[in-house]
């Protein structure tokens, strides 16, 4: 719990700075302002202690399977770790390296995060036809007008589409490769 109320006091902390200095100055960059302000933590040890405090508090351990933990600065993995379990019958715990996780509807908010990092970059265009950024691959589209990358984000790209399942859950725990 100590660990984790230093991380509220230090984003506090960097909000109102990041709010003073905007107003005062009024063209500084909330994003370099936090960027400057703050450089992560560079000790694996206060990383696990973070961690270990936040994944062992009752109302997480109680009401997760299993999750890994895993920090990443730079280009280098700072800490990383598995809490709970990947089989809870089987009291098999998570490993880190070997565990498979579903990642289900988050996958989206990934996606999202990344294409528009890529628009902030100016590397793609919301609003271009998702066509030229596919290396000749062709989505059939009877629409009538381009599919951009802004209908696919916000899910509204216009196809007729029904979920055909059955609702089984039968084909849930086979693994896909993605190679």
């Amino acid at each position: 719990m100590k660990m984790f109320s230093k991380l509220q006091t230090l984003m506090a902390t960097v909000i109102v700075t990041t709010m003073s200095v905007s107003l005062v100055s009024g063209v500084v960059s909330p994003t370099k302002v936090f960027a400057s302000s703050v450089s992560g933590p560079d000790d694996p040890r206060e990383v696990e202690q973070f961690a270990d405090e936040f994944f062992n508090q009752s109302e997480i351990k109680n009401n997760m399977a299993g999750a890994t933990f895993v920090v990443v600065k730079g280009d280098k993995v700072l800490f990383k770790k598995g809490y709970g379990y990947a089989d809870v019958e089987k009291k098999i715990p998570v490993d880190p390296d070997r565990t498979v996780f579903r990642v289900a509807s988050v996958s989206k908010v990934i996606t999202a995060t990344a294409v528009m990092q890529l628009a902030e970059q100016g590397k793609i265009d919301l609003n271009k036809d998702v066509s030229a950024y596919m290396g000749g691959a062709r989505i059939p589209n009877k629409t009538g007008a381009p599919l951009t990358m802004k209908h696919l984000l916000t899910n509204s790209t216009g196809f007729d589409f029904g979920d055909t399942s059955d609702g089984s859950t039968t084909d849930l725990k086979r693994e896909v490769s993605l190679k």
